[in-house]
């Protein structure tokens, strides 16, 4: 009977056991295994994630917002879709603590932390994840001077708030509130939020002292934040004051976060050169320590500032997974409304709409963050120029990434998918051998069923002047513009005579592809194979956008600029050539370049080679003349409801002919000086090299 009896309380004890077992809640969000690996707890699986750093609830593009009219949730709203475009899934930022906090750290419900929270549940429904940094000790001036604001920070400065006692209170006060602030659009508060991957406690703190002093600190912080209740991993920035990484590797945080400039910052110029070799390999001094190997590491910053040409960032990431990264936020993503003054931080440029390529190169490096396996080495440059499914030119500022489903490519390309009846995914710029583009802007193609495929066009981008020099409300740096461009699609399941059908707001385009050619302007459109019956809704989800959503600034190039790119050094009895890139609100009809010998003009038409630009051979029995003075002239047909008087000759045909004259006050004439005896050797005397119309 006892073993009977014992027997049953046995089993009733086992089957309360599991009951109460099967009503705990599961583990969610994050933890940092023995080997220092993020992992997800719903399935062990490792963290792997992409974006960018972006500041519209904060500080310099908050102010500017109030300041133009815009709405910050309609900005907001806007480029959180073309982060989807160009699938980043994870947002990082320094919260602007001392915009949010008063001096003794009590959180305050202000506008700045409202945005915050509608932001963060915004990028949620593009499935985005998330590395909050609660604390910046920045002002909230850059680039104006600092604001008055009420935060500990700005009574302390960021010194002090590392070292005075009531600094340190303050800020203890604020993390906890802060992980304890309930963000009111997903009623979760942000201690228990399963998308944030981890908390960095504050940025860059630059500390000094000694070991016991920083470590005693970040212990502090730690336990201000587990005294939340939260689980998630805590990270403290290892990329600063290397000195103390004794004080911060025996700290009780999981992981260390780092940054990367390998070009520096604040040029004030545009840089140009290979910078490829400066990314060869992400150095970490301290790599081998056996108490760093349990920690997990990602990257809070980084960007190849100043740099025109969009080739670095999938040698970025490379480099950032071989040495153990497993997510990466690039600093910093403009809003659409501020990149075309690039005024918010001016060192760096990062838009779809105004900086296609870079975007497109950044796309590209969020697909080798989730592609490549942590830790493997691809060897030195230049051998690490193709790795995986990518590959990376410098002498084309081309990156790509080729797959059987997906095809990127961030300049024109030859390289040929493998199997163009696979692909699912095109993201690219200008050509290659399954799309010709005419265009400057990006274009997107997604697979949607066997006969139907989206086509987005973005507007065509144009760089007015050096985006990295200093900066100015006052100067617009890049434009949009809308023009019918040519476009050709090579897809085997689309076949040659495919139809185009319009599908955003107010896109009434409908056209028929003739040998899968077709001219077409930025928006939205539906590609159907000749037969097809199918209807789809406009609205229909795919991934993590509608089909009908696009998102893209309206015009706003309201110049006329030539860009003369001829080369500075010709020889003088060889077919010479005269390029220049040509931009304007409206497409011409036609360009002339008028060349000015001695005793004679001779005007000859350039030859339009694409995406605004024009070359004219010149004969080579005219340039052995000692000096060739020439006009560039460009030709608009207009509607005669749109004349006016204007300081240009018109025709009565409604052309109007903009002439580079040698008194003109349209553009200065540039001259081809040859010099010498037998062989005469040209310079393009061009000052600032682009000629200007009014």
């Amino acid at each position: 009977m006892r073993q009977i009896f014992g027997g049953i309380i046995g089993l009733a004890f086992w089957l309360s056991s599991m009951a109460a077992f099967a009503q705990a809640p599961k583990a969610e969000g994050t933890y940092v295994d023995k080997d220092g690996i993020i992992r997800w707890h719903k399935d062990q699986s490792e963290v792997q994630g992409f974006g960018v750093n972006y500041s519209v609830p904060f500080a310099h593009a908050y102010r500017m917002a109030q300041r133009l009219g815009i709405s910050h949730e309609e900005a907001i709203q806007q480029d959180i879709y073309h982060f989807a475009r160009l699938d980043f899934d994870l947002y990082r930022v320094h919260v602007w603590d001392t915009e949010i906090s008063d001096s003794v750290g009590n959180l305050l419900q202000n506008d700045h932390l409202r945005l915050f929270d509608y932001a963060v549940n915004e990028m949620k429904k593009r499935g985005m994840k998330f590395v909050i940094t609660p604390i910046a000790y920045w002002g909230n001036g850059w680039p104006e001077r600092d604001f008055d604001t009420p935060g500990f920070a700005t009574k302390y400065g960021k010194g002090a708030c590392l070292t005075h006692s009531e600094a340190i209170k303050a800020q203890e006060n604020y993390l906890a509130q802060f992980l304890h602030h309930v963000n009111p659009h997903t009623g979760i508060a942000y201690k228990d939020d399963p998308d944030i991957i981890a908390f960095e406690i504050s940025n860059e703190p630059h500390h000094g002292g000694t070991y016991d002093e920083v470590k005693t600190f970040i212990n502090r912080m730690v336990a201000a934040m587990r005294g939340t209740g939260t689980k998630k991993p805590v990270f403290y920035n290892m990329s600063h004051s290397i000195h103390l990484m004794d004080a911060y590797l025996d700290a009780d945080v999981q992981g260390g976060t780092f940054q990367w400039y390998p070009t520096n910052l604040v040029a004030n110029q545009q840089i140009n050169g290979n910078f490829l070799p400066h990314v060869n390999e992400y150095e970490i001094p301290f790599a081998e320590d056996a108490r760093f190997k349990k920690k997990a590491k990602l990257v809070y910053e980084f960007d190849a500032a100043d740099v025109e040409g969009n080739y670095m960032y999938p040698a970025m990431a490379r480099s950032f997974r071989t040495a153990g990264m497993q997510v990466a936020t690039q600093f910093d993503y403009d809003a659409m409304f501020l990149a075309p003054y690039n005024s918010n931080y001016g060192t760096h440029y990062m838009s779809l709409p105004y900086a296609p390529q870079k975007a497109l190169s950044l796309k590209i490096a969020s697909a080798v963050f989730h592609q490549v396996p942590l830790h493997k080495s691809y060897g030195s440059y230049p051998e690490n120029n193709s790795f995986e499914n990518f590959r990376i030119d410098y002498s084309n500022d081309l990156t790509e990434m080729v797959t059987n489903t997906r095809f990127f490519y961030s300049n024109h390309t030859l390289t040929h998918p493998p199997a163009a009846d696979k692909l699912q995914e095109i993201a690219g710029y200008g050509n290659s051998p399954i799309v010709r583009y005419d265009g400057k802007g990006a274009y997107f193609l997604d697979k949607l069923d066997e006969n139907t495929w989206r086509l987005e066009v973005m507007p065509d981008a144009h760089w007015l002047s050096d985006p990295y020099a200093p900066i100015s409300p006052k100067r617009q740096v890049a434009a949009v513009s809308y023009n019918k461009r040519d476009m050709q699609i090579d897809l085997p399941v689309l076949g040659m005579d495919f139809s185009i059908l319009g599908i955003n707001d107010q896109n009434k385009h409908s056209a028929l592809a003739k040998n899968g050619s077709f001219e077409i302007e930025p928006g939205v459109y539906l590609l159907q194979k000749a037969g097809s019956k199918r209807q789809i809704s406009t609205d229909t989800e795919y991934k993590n956008i509608r089909i009908n959503e696009f998102v893209a600034p309206q015009q706003n190039l309201n110049i006329t600029l030539v860009k003369n790119e001829t080369a500075l050094i010709q020889s003088a009895g060889k077919n010479n050539k005269i390029a220049f890139e040509l931009i304007a609100p409206q497409l011409p009809r036609q360009v002339e370049v008028r060349l000015l010998l001695p005793g004679k003009h001779q005007t000859l038409k350039a030859e339009y080679v694409g995406q605004d630009r024009y070359e004219l051979i010149i004969p080579e029995e005219l340039s052995a003349h000692g000096t060739i003075e020439y006009n560039i002239i460009p030709e608009w047909r207009m509607a005669k409801k749109h004349s006016r008087q204007v300081s240009m000759g018109v025709r009565d045909n409604g052309i109007i002919t903009t002439e580079a004259h040698t008194r003109s006050t349209y553009c200065r004439p540039k001259r081809l000086l040859c010099y010498g005896m037998q062989h005469l050797i040209g310079k393009i005397r061009c000052g600032h090299g682009c000629l200007a119309f009014s």
